[in-house]
């Protein structure tokens, strides 16, 4: 028999380590009845992952970019060609169509942008939401499985420490409403067209106070979008390092419990997961507002963290699979 704590090796039928004095459990089997509800609903939370944590390419995040730069391009150069073919016969009214037509360009290709931006909005808040949601009935099934694995008092006694850490670090995680979100984002879209009638008007000395009405409803349009822009990073990006966290913690103190109870759980104190860097939201804002490309990688890194955080817990989640495997099928 073999310590589930540091190790040593006993003879048979020594229900205590000589060396530290734990419980030296037989190998537990999965079979057993008391452990059968609690390993099928575990097993069914753990294949549920096929639909629920999906992998965004980060590609995505380059997407709003290229077609803004794309749209500038194609604006810039209709616009100049436009302006050659001005003569000193025209007029404000031949100026400004060239203008306008430049103009349009540029304004198709940022609505495409932005409803790329709201799309990813869209996926990044919806998988958060159903990751958290299948999250939640892994640990309730994993919780399960270990209460049900420590049947005696002695062997619950033996597996207090884990348990009061798990307990700790299992809380509900507010959802967010994805398509609310999506349609934050795209109201920035709208601060576009606000400039519209600059271009439209027939005379612009009479029209000038609904000009600059447009404008100042462009302007408001766009800052209380940035700011719901700004707050939605903040929370996805605090959220998941904070899940990740309590994640690490939790399935760490699982894999030592289990490992005390008997189950045939490799790397007994091994920690199994890969932590998410820390991101300062300061510093992150600081470089958006006087390096607005910057604004593109946080994207990036919205889209990216996450992947990283299901990969990581997959490998815990498949060695499970693997241990259930083997004790289904001896």
């Amino acid at each position: 028999m073999k310590c589930p704590v540091c190790g040593s090796e006993s003879g048979e039928g020594v229900r205590f380590c000589p060396r530290c004095g734990a419980i030296i459990a037989e190998p537990i089997r999965l079979d057993d009845p008391r452990l059968v509800a609690a390993e099928e609903d575990l097993r069914r939370a753990i294949g549920a992952r096929k639909s629920t944590d999906v992998i965004i390419e980060p590609w995505w995040a380059v997407a709003p970019l290229i077609l803004t730069l794309v749209g500038a391009i194609a604006g810039v150069a209709t616009m100049l060609a436009r302006m050659r073919s001005l003569t000193s016969d025209s007029d404000w009214a031949d100026a400004m169509a060239g203008m306008r037509d430049g103009f349009l360009v540029v304004i198709v290709f940022s609505v495409l942008s932005i409803a790329v931006l709201a799309l990813i909005t869209y996926m990044l808040v919806k998988r958060r939401n159903d990751h958290f949601s299948r999250e939640d009935e892994v640990r309730t099934a994993l919780v399960q499985l270990i209460r049900s694995a420590a049947w005696s008092k002695e062997r619950s006694d033996f597996v207090f420490p884990e348990l009061r850490m798990i307990d700790q670090y299992v809380g509900y995680e507010p959802r967010r409403d994805p398509l609310l979100w999506s349609l934050a984002i795209a109201l920035g879209g709208l601060s576009i067209f606000g400039v519209l009638p600059f271009f439209f008007v027939s005379d612009p000395s009479a029209s000038i106070g609904i000009i600059f009405l447009s404008i100042g409803l462009a302007a408001l349009i766009g800052f209380i979008s940035f700011v719901l822009t700004i707050y939605m990073f903040y929370w996805l990006g605090k959220d998941i390092k904070e899940h990740d966290t309590r994640w690490g913690i939790f399935s760490s103190s699982a894999r030592i419990a289990m490992s005390k109870l008997g189950f045939p759980y490799p790397n007994t104190l091994g920690y199994g997961t890969t932590e998410l860097p820390e991101r300062s939201f300061a510093l992150y804002l600081i470089l958006t507002l006087f390096v607005s490309p910057f604004v593109y990688y946080w994207w990036y890194t919205l889209i990216k963290d996450p992947n990283d955080h299901f990969r990581s817990q997959w490998v815990f989640e498949d060695e499970l699979l693997a241990t259930m495997k083997v004790q289904r099928h001896p």
